[in-house]
């Protein structure tokens, strides 16, 4: 029996999902119970929200990440996740597309 395709997502995939991107949604609500998050990421996602300059934007931003955080495991950084990052078909998609 071959085994599921896991993904494991980049910083530009999620941004692209925070932007509401319809292809990026649509594939990341159909992979949802095999994708993942790894913290490096999820910092920088927290970074970028905590930049935006206008209060209330700020705030907005750091509620969507926080809610898009909780939709996915988070995983600890070590060897075995940057060698899956660097093979992850999210990632060559994202950087494909930018």
């Amino acid at each position: 029996m071959p085994k599921a395709e896991l993904f494991l997502l980049d910083t530009c995939t999620c941004i692209f999902y925070l932007q509401q991107r319809p292809s990026v949604v649509r594939e990341l609500q159909r992979a949802r119970h095999r994708t993942y998050l790894c913290t490096p990421v999820l910092a920088e996602l927290y970074r970028e929200a905590s930049q935006i300059a206008e209060l209330k934007g700020r705030a907005a931003r750091l509620l969507e990440v926080a809610a898009f955080a909780a939709a996915f495991p988070v995983l600890p950084v070590n060897v075995a996740v940057a060698r899956a990052f660097g093979f992850c078909p999210a990632a060559t998609a994202a950087k494909a597309t930018l």
